[in-house]
Order: structure tokens, then C-alpha cells, then sequence
């Protein structure tokens, strides 16, 4: 716990970031229960103490750290997986209120568990595609932002991710070195759904933290 807690720490205040003792503790919940369940459900390559840190954790505060979220905002992120990006926002940010959707019932369970344990409160975990939720009342038009990080292309996304938010809401995508192919050949579909695109960020990151991760930004046409 001490080297993990030291790295942590270190990790986050060069990302800008300063941990409350709370917030330490729920982080290295997450990293323990993470490895424990990674054993017997497949939530995450990334195993290692370090990389948890900067690939999972840190990774997943940018839209924080850019001031692309507003406190209190309604966020859903859908496909989260582990719970990433949504998750440790919400550590970082409680007045956050998180809805974290997913279509494996192993994943749903384990977030289920995981958000017990830390003791949150204003985060829901939802199973299911969302495609279908995205049409349900409760659901369709009900977010300020919705995040995604390990969806597939935009162009199979966006649909689904923009009727989930608010008009005027923000669509953000965590994606890589390919983001502008992606923005460029789902354009017109974008535009064709109500979307807008906003800017293509690479957030500036110091040494040893920059995983050349791009954010794609599509807000929703309208007024909220």
C-alpha cells in the first residue's frame, strides 16, 4: 500500500490533482478490488500498480482536469467496463451524478460491489445495451455529459450517445491517435443525428504521463 499510495499521490498532484485521505482510500480499493476480480472477469489488461495509475486513473480524470464538467452535472458513461472513465471522476469529484452502463452482467456486478464498498453515494450501475436505453424514458435526453472510452468507432456510437444527452449536452470521446479519421469520416452523420463537433483536444500532460490520448467533443444542437 505505502509504494502504491506514494506513486498515487505523486501521480496525481504532477496531473494537477490533490487527494483528500478519502479519496486515497477509495482509490486503493479500486486498484485491490480490481486485480482481485481481474482473476475471474476480464476487466483490464493493465495489472500493474503503475499502470493502473497512469493509464486507468489518470486517464480517466482529463475531462476534469480540462474543466470540461461542471459540478453536479448528470454523467453517463456508457460501455464503462471497469468503471472508466466515469468512476474515478466521480472519486474526484462527488457532486458528479454518475451513471455507469455496461452489457456484462460480470462488469455490472463487480461496479455494483465496488461502489458499495467505497461508501458512494449519487452513482447508479446500469446493465444493458445502450442502444436500448438510449430510447427508454429515464434515459433518452436525461444526461448533461455522456463519456465513453472503450466504444467503438463514432461513427457506430454517436447515434445512441447523443440521444442520451440533453440538448446542449456534451458527447466527450476518449480516443487516440486515430481520433481525427474517426471525427472526419463520421462528419456528415454527426451533423445528420443533431450533433456538433466542438474541438479534437489533446490534453498537455507532463512527461511520463502523456499516453498521446486525444478527447473528441460533439455537443448535442439545442438549448438545455
Amino acid at each position: 500500500m505505502r509504494g502504491f499510495r506514494a506513486e498515487l499521490e505523486r501521480a496525481m498532484r504532477r496531473a494537477g490533482f490533490k487527494l483528500s485521505e478519502e479519496q486515497i482510500r477509495m482509490f486503493a480499493l479500486y486498484r485491490d478490488e480490481l486485480k482481485k476480480w481481474n482473476r475471474r472477469v476480464n476487466l483490464t489488461s493493465i495489472t500493474d500498480d503503475r499502470g493502473i495509475i497512469h493509464k486507468h486513473f489518470i486517464d480517466s480524470l482529463l475531462p476534469l482536469k480540462l474543466g470540461l464538467i461542471e459540478p453536479g452535472a448528470k454523467l453517463a458513461d456508457v460501455g464503462t467496463g471497469a468503471g472508466f472513465p466515469g468512476l474515478p471522476m466521480k472519486i474526484c469529484e462527488p457532486s458528479i451524478e454518475t451513471t455507469l452502463i455496461d452489457s456484462s452482467h460480470k462488469k455490472t456486478a463487480f461496479l455494483k460491489y465496488l461502489t458499495v464498498m467505497m461508501g458512494l453515494s449519487g452513482v447508479r450501475v446500469v446493465w444493458g445495451r445502450a442502444e436500448e436505453l438510449a430510447e427508454r424514458p429515464g434515459f433518452e435526453g436525461a444526461f448533461d455529459v455522456v463519456t465513453t472510452r472503450y466504444v467503438a468507432d463514432l461513427s457506430d456510437s454517436v447515434g445512441y450517445c447523443l440521444k442520451l444527452l440533453r440538448p446542449g449536452g456534451i458527447f466527450i470521446a476518449f480516443k487516440g491517435e486515430d481520433a481525427e479519421r474517426e471525427v472526419e469520416e463520421a462528419s456528415e452523420l454527426i451533423a445528420e443525428l443533431g450533433g456538433e463537433v466542438e474541438a479534437v483536444l489533446r490534453p498537455e500532460m507532463p512527461p511520463g504521463l502523456d499516453t498521446g490520448r486525444r478527447l473528441v467533443l460533439i455537443r448535442r444542437r439545442g438549448e438545455g
